[in-house]
């Protein structure tokens, strides 16, 4: 997996390659998603989903989502599980997991990025 911060990833935001995002998050639904609010605030539409079920039928009802921000520890299916049932619908959309253990099992994404220190990427 690469750092989300090289320059390939910044390179396709930045020209305009991904424009809807799903954030898939283990929080709760009444809550509001930090991920959300961060990239909507950079002016990218986002769909939120709560449990790797939901996200599977959402990316399905969803087919313009470019890029995909999940947290490792999603609620319903194990993160690689997920990344291919992602991968089966769309092989080429852009995943992203996020984990606060410090290290990722789920090698399938295309970047990691460490919550507790992102200064690192």
């Amino acid at each position: 997996m690469k750092c989300l911060a090289s320059s390939c990833l910044r390179t396709c935001i930045l020209a305009g390659c991904i424009d809807m995002f799903l954030v898939i998050d283990h929080e709760f639904p009444d809550s509001i998603s930090t991920r959300k609010l961060v990239l909507e605030t950079a002016k990218y539409n986002v769909i939120t989903a709560y449990s790797g079920t939901e996200a599977v039928e959402t990316f399905k009802m969803y087919p313009n989502v470019s890029g995909i921000v999940m947290n490792e520890a999603v609620t319903g299916m194990n993160c690689s599980a997920l990344v291919k049932e992602l991968r089966a619908i769309r092989p080429n959309v852009l995943l992203i997991v996020t984990s606060s253990r410090g290290t990722s099992d789920c090698v399938l994404a295309d970047h990691y990025l460490d919550n507790f220190d992102p200064a690192r990427c």
